[in-house]
């Protein structure tokens, strides 16, 4: 790729778009002496460059995901059953295949992995909603066909029933243990969100063994300075677990 083509890439970015008409902006007004407004623009400038075009974000996030780094199959103990977490698929109308798969498919494939590893005797998918409220479809209800077509597993797969969030993932979790008598667990989910899971299902009285997927700072992306979308993205990312780990703490779902 040339100089002029990455350029061009990075600048039809709609964010880039914004902050290019920002500097421009921000330049116009210093021209006319009207250097307050100018100079509060290019501090927006400075900051959309920070937390968009910088390394920042993925620094943020690997500090998260850096416990659940490098973790090897073959290092798995076998437990009785592996839960793979929702968030990861949703209604996908005309889609090939069936279903709509977002970033967090991951969670997916390494529960899948797992599981033809001889790492489990159940797979147990998680109870995420696949359609919009009032929900109807878990994510199990649309995958399910796929994973059977495919026969991607020679061992029973159960899902939850329609859970809100991973709080209630875990109670669930907790009465089944409870029932059948689970001793080891594996618990799969996007390593940016392993923390908080790990957390919930270990206050609910579920020991798990933290398997993470789907690392956001990895591979780390260049510092370009050009804010973009997905930059701003993975600096969502990070915001929506810091606040949703100390959410979970002040609503008791969390214990230290």
């Amino acid at each position: 790729m040339t100089a002029l083509n990455w350029l061009v890439k990075r600048l039809i970015d709609p964010v880039a778009l914004v902050w290019l008409g920002i500097i421009c902006l921000a330049v116009f007004l210093w021209r006319r002496k009207r250097y307050a407004e100018s100079s509060v623009l290019f501090g927006v400038c400075v900051m959309l460059s920070l937390f968009g075009g910088s390394t920042l974000p993925h620094v943020l996030i690997a500090s998260i995901e850096k416990p659940y780094f490098g973790t090897e199959l073959s290092q798995v103990p076998e437990a009785d059953v592996v839960i793979v977490l929702g968030g990861h698929v949703s209604i996908g109308e005309g889609e090939p295949h069936g279903f709509d798969s977002g970033d967090a498919i991951d969670r997916v494939l390494a529960g899948v992995e797992l599981i033809r590893a001889g790492k489990g005797k159940l797979l147990l998918m998680g109870g995420g909603a696949a359609d919009p409220p009032p929900h109807k479809l878990t994510e199990y209800d649309v995958i399910k066909p796929w994973l059977e077509r495919w026969d991607l597993v020679d061992t029973p797969v159960r899902h939850l029933q329609l859970c809100r969030n991973t709080f209630e993932e875990a109670q669930a979790v907790r009465r089944m243990k409870e029932e059948e008598d689970w001793a080891e667990i594996i618990l799969v989910t996007s390593a940016i969100h392993m923390r908080r899971a790990e957390a919930v299902f270990e206050s609910a009285g579920v020991s798990v063994t933290p398997v993470a997927c789907d690392f956001r700072s990895l591979p780390r992306r260049h510092n370009y300075l050009i804010p973009s979308s997905s930059g701003l993205l993975n600096l969502r990312y990070w915001l929506h677990e810091t606040v949703g780990i100390q959410t979970y703490r002040w609503r008791g779902w969390i214990k230290d």
